[in-house]
């Protein structure tokens, strides 16, 4: 039986790309873990997912739901299942959209104002474990490069 690896380019730099691709993947999930936990600990009552959703909401107020879940690069269904959670937990309110009442703007609540900041504290947290002992010039760099990496996916 024939390894797949096997039949996989294995210069150097093939080994150099993949290496990116499993390192970027271990990184978001080891930061989502850290951020789960500490979330947990903290006793907020909201996950990862859900603390995206405000956070998106709050940095583009105004959105309707389906813009909200093109910009999270999310299914409209999967960030309804999250708008309805948020909702019982009044942190976000849908309303009417006033140029088209078929369609919900989501509005974050008094309640979720307070929850970011405590939520913020986590990520800065999650932030500070990540950086480690870092310079700024190489924080500066690695995000640089990140983001021209996702640009060129976009």
């Amino acid at each position: 039986m024939t390894n797949l690896l096997d039949t996989v380019e294995t210069t150097p730099a093939a080994q150099q790309q993949e290496s990116y691709v499993f390192l970027v993947q271990d990184l978001a999930r080891l930061l989502r873990k850290f951020i789960e936990k500490e979330l947990a600990k903290a006793g907020l009552g909201i996950t990862p997912s859900g603390a995206r959703v405000l956070f998106y909401s709050l940095a583009f107020p105004g959105l309707r739901q389906n813009q909200l879940a093109e910009r999270m690069s999310l299914d409209p269904m999967t960030l309804v299942g999250h708008l309805d959670i948020l909702e019982e937990q009044k942190l976000v309110e849908r309303k009417p959209d006033p140029e088209d009442r078929r369609c919900n703007i989501v509005a974050l609540t008094p309640q979720a104002m307070e929850l970011l900041k405590e939520v913020k504290q986590v990520g800065l947290k999650a932030q500070a474990q990540a950086y480690g002992d870092l310079s700024d010039s190489e924080l500066e760099q690695a995000y640089i490069l990140l983001k021209k990496m996702r640009d060129n996916l976009l």
